[in-house]
């Protein structure tokens, strides 16, 4: 059984401020039609499982993929931007998804982890929302990083579905 998940709208996430109402209906559909609309968004293929994505977000760079059952669509946003922006929109972000998880059905079920991370190539701090039904699994990640290698700062958010 599907039941309607929070997806995040790129689009509209930037300092203008879109509430949390807004993020959840106008990207729903990513989740409420998978694999079918990951499918359907797809653009040039760049390689094995990973297409550039139709989506016309501003201040973002966005790619659609597909590895066995897993579909999901991923977003660098606000890359070269201020560190202050990049926080900010990360807070917010943040705050949204908390709101439209609350408003689900099944929203206290959706574990929630925060943490700090740091590779080879990045630094940063990052929230993932994670779903098991049963069947199928929903996550969205959100996080603020910077590259080691130039310091540019940037956010990142992706959004995934399997079934299992």
């Amino acid at each position: 059984m599907r039941l309607p998940i929070i997806v995040i709208c790129f689009m509209a996430l930037t300092s203008s401020g879109v509430r949390a109402q807004e993020v959840c209906v106008i990207i729903a559909g990513y989740f409420i039609e998978a694999p079918s609309r990951f499918i359907s968004e797809r653009g040039e293929q760049i390689s094995e499982g990973r297409w550039r994505s139709n989506l016309g977000f501003p201040n973002a760079s966005c790619s659609i993929t597909r590895d066995g059952s897993e579909h999901g669509v991923g977003c660098l946003i606000n890359a070269g931007r201020a560190a202050d922006e990049v926080q900010e929109f990360y807070r917010v972000v943040e705050e949204d998804i908390d709101s439209c998880i609350r408003q689900l059905p099944n929203g206290d079920e959706y574990e929630k982890e925060s943490r700090e991370y740091e590779t080879a190539k990045l630094k940063g701090a990052g929230t993932m929302w994670t779903y098991d039904n049963g069947s199928e699994i929903y996550s969205i990640y959100l996080d603020g990083r910077i590259y080691k290698s130039d310091g540019r700062l940037a956010n990142y958010m992706s959004l995934k579905h399997r079934a299992y």
